[in-house]
């Protein structure tokens, strides 16, 4: 074996160990954040734990998702936040398509979720499913995700599990997503 196949072969058993590494941090900081968000509080009786606002909007959806493929998105969403007493608890439910950031093949993956971010800290949890296909062969993904989110922001990881098609390899397992939401039209108040 010639010295570049032993750096190739070097090469590529480095990524997959540093990949398994920040894959176990990012899913340890992802319990940290759910014990963050779960401490408790002496009742008070001047503490008001009613839901004080409701507002709902429809919003464009701006995103990028990407770890070893990038990918854009872009989408509709309606999201709400409401105030639960002192803490923001904002959602969403959208429709999207990610699109491939590369010029040499096109992979397009409409997508549907859900996510919400809040209480006591800037937690997010959200859940999508997403059919990528480069319009010749397809698969059909579900993608839970933990990380950063509030109101119409979220920055998470997210998991990529194969409901279809396991072979279809030219999308990310493991994936970073950031989502902004721009308002576009204020909508009626779900919570009054």
């Amino acid at each position: 074996m010639s010295c570049l196949g032993v750096y190739y072969q070097l090469t590529a058993r480095f990524n997959l160990i540093l990949k398994e590494k920040l894959t176990n941090r990012l899913f340890t900081c992802g319990l940290i954040l759910i014990a963050i968000q779960s401490y408790s509080q002496c009742s008070d009786s001047t503490y008001n734990s009613a839901i004080t606002k409701g507002d709902r909007y429809l919003s464009l959806l701006l995103g990028y998702n990407g770890w070893t493929n990038n990918f854009g998105e872009l989408g509709l969403a309606i999201n709400q936040l409401n105030l639960v007493g002192p803490h923001p608890l904002g959602w969403a439910v959208f429709a999207s398509t990610e699109f491939k950031l590369s010029t040499s093949e096109t992979i397009i993956g409409p997508k549907i979720g859900v996510w919400a971010g809040g209480g006591v800290g800037p937690v997010a949890f959200g859940l999508s499913t997403i059919y990528y296909t480069d319009l010749d062969k397809g698969t059909w993904r579900l993608r839970p995700e933990i990380g950063l989110g509030l109101d119409r922001f979220k920055l998470v990881y997210g998991y990529n599990i194969a409901l279809t098609n396991e072979n279809f390899t030219k999308i990310n397992r493991d994936n970073i997503s950031l989502t902004i939401l721009l308002q576009i039209k204020k909508r009626e108040a779900i919570i009054k």
